[in-house]
């Protein structure tokens, strides 16, 4: 589980394809403290493993069905995304709890600035807004 809220930006470092999905290499920065092989961090919103840690980067194993479903297999080197590691007990609970499984894309329709905030809308498929 997850509360949403950016703990830091990392950066991509490789994404390399391989049959039925691929690995993804990315610089946690001070998230990697106490990272374990097998702990969560969820990646621009999806909940990935890590799979190798070296210092402060991480690489994570993505399915084919994560790549499809998500914008990671979007990414290249270089790419800023948000992170955060996954929720343990007794930690406080800043945003909400998300669990960081993404069932789709939806695509930006709109970005309206206007007194300080901003405003986006999306478009999604049937197959989404059926569970908003």
């Amino acid at each position: 589980m997850f509360t949403g809220i950016i703990r830091h930006v990392g950066e991509v470092r490789g994404l390399v394809s391989a049959s039925g999905g691929g690995r993804l290499t990315i610089d946690v920065g001070p998230l990697a403290r106490g990272l374990s092989l097998g702990d969560s961090i969820a990646v621009s919103g999806a909940c990935l493993t890590a799979a190798e840690i070296n210092g402060s980067v991480v690489q994570f194993d993505v399915i084919a069905e994560t790549l499809h479903r998500t914008t990671l297999g979007e990414f290249r080197i270089g790419r800023k995304v948000n992170l955060e590691r996954a929720l343990t007990l007794g930690q406080g609970l800043d945003g909400h709890l998300v669990q960081g499984h993404v069932d789709g894309k939806a695509h930006l329709k709109a970005a309206r600035r206007a007194a300080g905030q901003c405003t986006l809308e999306f478009t999604a498929g049937r197959e989404l807004t059926d569970l908003m």
